[in-house]
């Protein structure tokens, strides 16, 4: 059992024995007071069965929220996890698509070229036939 609901009985049980002590307290004294006088302790039971309700209430409302807040927590990293995966393939498929293209691209052959007494002769070192 939650500790919050074992709360809620003994505070429940707890109401309930102060109603029954006021119904013996009321029925066994000489001067009881009128018969409408046992409504009222019938009242305070009510209104102390209500109030525990809502202090119930807000302790599985405490709890609940605790637990929205893992959740969004682990949804959040979940999320970053999942965008870090994207980008990654995003950039694998980006890598694949350039190494296609870049590996289509035709050889431009030279022809083979002897040189053969070549007059141009430049500074640079290479033969201009």
């Amino acid at each position: 059992m939650k500790k919050h609901t074992k709360t809620a009985l003994l505070i429940g049980a707890l109401v309930v024995g102060l109603w029954a002590a006021s119904g013996f307290v009321l029925y066994y004294l000489p001067e009881r007071g009128t018969f409408g006088d046992m409504f009222g302790a019938v009242n305070a039971l009510f209104s102390g069965l209500a109030f525990l309700g809502v202090i119930y209430a807000l302790l599985l409302q405490h709890d609940e929220l605790d637990l929205t807040k893992a959740e969004f927590s682990r949804n959040a990293h979940a999320q970053k996890e999942v965008a870090q995966l994207q980008a990654l393939t995003l950039l694998f498929q980006e890598y694949k698509q350039l190494s296609k293209e870049l590996s289509y691209q035709p050889v431009h052959e030279v022809p083979n070229k002897e040189p053969t007494n070549c007059p141009n002769f430049s500074g640079d070192g290479r033969l201009d036939c």
